[in-house]
């Protein structure tokens, strides 16, 4: 640790046995910059190793939330806070309670493998582009498995392409899907493995 005690520009770095903290540390640390949607995460923990400033750094190891756990290698630059944020990397989840995190997604569980290069932490600022795998998904009361995805993901859209090789539905697909899915929304599924075409329409 170098720069002391000038905070801000004090370079960091260490390895991590074990921290927690939660949102309203978080919050303090950031100097007020912190969503309010991450008061959903609860508890944090982490185990692994921290390199950079307060306010740009790479993390590499696993954390761990009440709504989720997390194996993390993504730098972070939030000096301009955090709904300006710039960020890329590998982020990894075998279980994340995406719906209560960010509950205009739709999406309930998800489990996910993927790159990430994105700018914006904030609900309505996040825009993130995603390539690699989902291993499952819960969307309207299913739960969708072995799904491969690359494009752009902001509050309003998935934006690119995405492969589907679940037991009930083989499907490719390449269009924009509306994360909010307004009332009258259909959408039309191929069901190669079944032989027909489902129409699904969002009446809530």
């Amino acid at each position: 640790m170098t720069g002391l005690p000038d905070f801000e520009n004090t370079i960091l770095d260490f390895e991590v046995d074990k921290f927690e903290t939660n949102y309203k540390d978080l919050y303090d640390i950031s100097l007020g910059n912190m969503p309010d949607n991450f008061r959903a995460l609860g508890k944090i923990k982490y185990s692994g190793m921290f390199s950079g400033f307060y306010d740009d750094f790479i993390t590499y190891g696993t954390i761990s939330t009440d709504i989720g756990d997390f194996e993390s290698d993504i730098n972070i630059k939030y000096k301009e806070g955090l709904e300006k944020a710039t960020y890329s990397g590998s982020l990894k989840t075998a279980f994340f309670k995406l719906r209560n995190f960010m509950p205009e997604a739709k999406i309930d569980d998800i489990a996910f493998n993927l790159n990430l290069k994105g700018t914006g932490l904030a609900r309505n600022t996040y825009n993130v582009e995603v390539d690699g795998d989902i291993n499952q998904l819960s969307f309207l009361n299913y739960t969708y498995k072995n799904i491969t995805a690359k494009g752009i993901v902001s509050q309003e859209s998935f934006q690119g392409s995405a492969q589907v090789r679940d037991e009930n539905l083989d499907m490719d697909f390449g269009k924009r899907i509306d994360m909010e899915m307004k009332k009258g929304t259909k959408w039309e599924i191929i069901k190669e493995n079944i032989g027909r075409k489902g129409v699904f329409n969002n009446r809530d």
